[in-house]
């Protein structure tokens, strides 16, 4: 059954055809393609990307409306929202491990490191609690890695959290559900301009 607006053959056609086209616009132009139900797939890197995603949008919310400002001018070009200028460049540097960047085309100048090696208590089964602390200036995130003992190297897959600073130079965290066995932890900093600090670990830890 149709449910198109418009007529079918004109270029305010919208909507799906018996659901096998769909008409619509995009950018300011007309387009056909067929109608496809998008899967879903739950693999690893899918929900670490949904993760991210996710926190990179929790983010953007405590971004200062100067800083959101500097994402004008590269999504005017690419004719997108700054959100979404903020959301691909910052998802593009995660996919490298680099850090997250609060402005758009900023200079990674800031130097941020850990002053001393995080220390990871596991006492309560699944449950992991992070201690660190920071200097730098303009400190916005920690993130963390998860490995079994043995394996490498790490990547996005093995992701376990990112945490906003909001520059406080001590930090202490929470993780929960962990599943049990012998792990490697891993961690480091990023700054506001995306500096990321050296990483730290491993550190092996006994996981109730």
């Amino acid at each position: 059954m149709a449910t198109l607006t418009g007529p079918m053959l004109s270029l305010e056609a919208r909507g799906a055809l018996a659901k096998t086209l769909t008409f619509r616009h995009i950018r300011g132009r007309a387009t056909v393609g067929r109608f496809l139900v998008p899967p879903n797939p739950k693999t690893p890197a899918q929900i670490s990307i949904r993760g991210m995603n996710r926190r990179l949008a929790q983010a953007w919310q405590s971004i200062s409306t100067a800083n959101k400002a500097t994402w004008q001018t590269d999504a005017e070009q690419k004719r997108i929202a700054p959100y979404h200028a903020y959301l691909s460049l910052n998802m593009k540097r995660w996919n490298r491990q680099r850090g997250l960047s609060q402005v758009a085309g900023a200079p990674e100048l800031l130097g941020v490191s850990f002053l001393n090696p995080f220390s990871v208590f596991t006492t309560t089964p699944g449950k992991i609690l992070f201690l660190a602390t920071l200097v730098g200036s303009n400190l916005w995130n920690l993130v963390f890695f998860s490995i079994p003992t043995g394996e490498t190297p790490f990547g996005r897959n093995n992701f376990l959290d990112f945490t906003p600073v909001f520059a406080s130079p001590f930090w202490g965290g929470t993780y929960y559900n962990h599943p049990p066995g012998t792990f490697d932890f891993y961690g480091w900093a990023y700054g506001l301009d995306g500096t990321k600090s050296n990483v730290q670990g491993p550190f092996t830890k006994v996981v109730p």
